[in-house]
């Protein structure tokens, strides 16, 4: 896969080296020059630090690992995504970590309303991010959430890809809900028995 990651702090730079060591080809941007991030991934022959408007015409799924406070303006510069599928990592916190108001929304719903045109699903937010180049291959469920079902599969085969299990939660309404900060799925690493346990009963308080 072709994926072109929009951040190139923590999260983007280990998602990005996660993604390489399973051989997919990655594009990444930060908000300077692609310059800038040469040195970070010399070792890597298949990562390429390009400008971000470059991102959308070589990649075939867009991820988004910036800091809450920015993604309106990046999105908005990212312009028509044109059905693409958008991977949201952030959380809705700010520098301190605190909990930024959504008017009670999960935060991949705030995403998919700035870009309606995206595909959105939420993944790789739920544990420490270095898992995912510290863990690879373990047997780690890794959380996703999303309203389509063609671009959870594709998701969830670059999951597998990955080292890690693919887990969908649904919907971005009810699964993007338990994967949000303080969500009863965020926080930790989980095993299956005990994140079925959860759906169960988020489920039952439906009906």
């Amino acid at each position: 896969m072709k994926i072109g990651i929009i951040g190139a702090g923590t999260v983007g730079t280990i998602l990005a080296k996660s993604m390489a060591l399973a051989g997919h080809e990655v594009y990444i941007a930060n908000s300077r020059d692609p310059e800038t991030l040469a040195e970070v991934f010399r070792d890597f022959e298949n990562i390429y630090p390009v400008w971000k408007n470059e991102l959308k015409e070589k990649s075939d799924i867009l991820l988004l690992a910036v800091r809450w406070k920015d993604t309106r303006k990046v999105l908005d510069d990212l312009g028509d995504i044109n059905g693409s599928i958008l991977i949201d990592v952030t959380n809705n916190v700010d520098e301190n970590f605190d909990l930024i108001d959504t008017g009670g929304k999960p935060s991949s719903e705030v995403i998919q309303e700035l870009v309606p045109s995206a595909r959105v699903v939420k993944a790789f937010n739920t544990f420490k991010i270095s898992k995912y180049l510290d863990d690879r291959g373990k047997g780690i469920i890794s959380f996703l959430a999303g309203n389509d079902e063609e671009a959870l599969e594709t998701v969830s085969e670059l999951v597998t890809s990955m080292g890690f299990v693919p887990y969908n939660t649904g919907s971005l309404l009810f699964g993007g809900r338990l994967m949000n900060v303080k969500g009863r799925l965020a926080g930790k690493a989980r095993l299956k028995e005990e994140a079925d346990n959860i759906i169960r009963e988020e489920l039952e308080k439906m009906k």
